[in-house]
């Protein structure tokens, strides 16, 4: 009934159906149009929650499925540290010691400077030939035993600790920020490569 209802309220009267005449048009009631009504859409009705009841969980949405991804390709490792270097000296196991290195070269000395996962560096310098490296003012000398049997040249100031060594015709050095004990073990691990 009430559907009824609600369809006779959407119903024109047909006295009060007005048809738009053009000039000088006139149409006779035969060829007038009945015009339908429109159509009927569901109101959506809403209702309230009690407050004391729990909030109804809301449908989960649709997930879209995944695009397929491309089947992983094997890339290279990177090339391994002792084998970047140029010099003929390296620290063995470097890439196990620390995060990560940083390798230059210039006329005179390669160099690497590598960083632990705390952020401390030591540096390593290789010369080219032999080399007596400057020493500041304020600076300790002194010598100390490598475990090759070396005899290394220490020099120890505010900035750190620098070991210096001849090996076959050439000069290395080792220097570190956080003092003697950082740079004898990497001046220990240093072999000769080629």
């Amino acid at each position: 009934i009430m559907l009824w209802g609600g369809w006779q309220l959407t119903q024109l009267p047909a006295e009060d159906v007005v048809t738009p005449l053009g000039p000088d048009q006139s149409l006779s009631p035969s060829q007038q149009v009945e015009i339908s009504p429109p159509a009927w859409t569901a109101t959506p009705v809403i209702t309230e929650v009690p407050t004391d009841s729990p909030t109804p969980t809301p449908s989960p949405t649709p997930t879209p499925s995944p695009t397929p991804t491309p089947t992983p390709t094997i890339t290279p490792s990177p090339t391994p540290l002792i084998q970047a270097w140029g010099g003929n000296y390296f620290p063995q196991g470097a890439e196990d010691l620390f995060e990560t290195a940083e390798l230059s070269a210039d006329n005179n000395a390669y160099q690497a400077v590598f960083t632990d996962s705390e952020g401390h560096q030591v540096s390593y310098t290789e010369y080219k030939g032999l080399y007596i490296p400057p020493m500041t003012d304020t600076a300790k000398p002194s010598y100390i035993r490598l475990q090759q049997g070396v005899i290394a040249f220490v020099t120890e100031d505010d900035t750190g600790a620098t070991l210096t060594w001849d090996a076959d015709d050439q000069t290395l050095q080792v220097k570190s920020s956080q003092g003697m004990d950082a740079a004898v073990a990497l001046a220990n691990a240093i072999e000769k490569i080629k």
